[in-house]
């Protein structure tokens, strides 16, 4: 949180989102991983080591998914005013154009 004064530059709310979303991915990977791996425990009686080694290889697919998708879609902060831009300049063009 320091790095954006150190830097002198403003702190903005991507800068706080980009700061929560790898604690949020990261989260929810170990909750998962957990999850499957005390199922494995409960319901096969797999010892400690061996269930969490199985989580993290039956799970990696998901955590993989979930978070490319999380990443690109925080792009989209970026994207989606370009896009706005972008399509609204034929509406400007016309407006201009009426105006004279």
């Amino acid at each position: 949180m320091l790095a954006p004064t150190l830097f002198g530059i403003q702190f903005a709310i991507l800068a706080l989102i980009c700061m929560i979303l790898p604690i949020d991915i990261a989260t929810k990977n170990a909750i998962l991983m957990i999850d499957s791996a005390l199922q494995a425990q409960r319901e096969d009686g797999t010892e400690p080591r061996e269930a969490i080694f199985h989580a993290v290889v039956t799970t990696f697919r998901s955590m993989m998914m979930t978070t490319t998708a999380a990443s690109l879609g925080a792009l989209t902060l970026y994207a989606t005013p370009i896009v706005y831009l972008y399509l609204d300049r034929p509406r400007l063009r016309v407006s201009r154009a009426a105006h004279g």
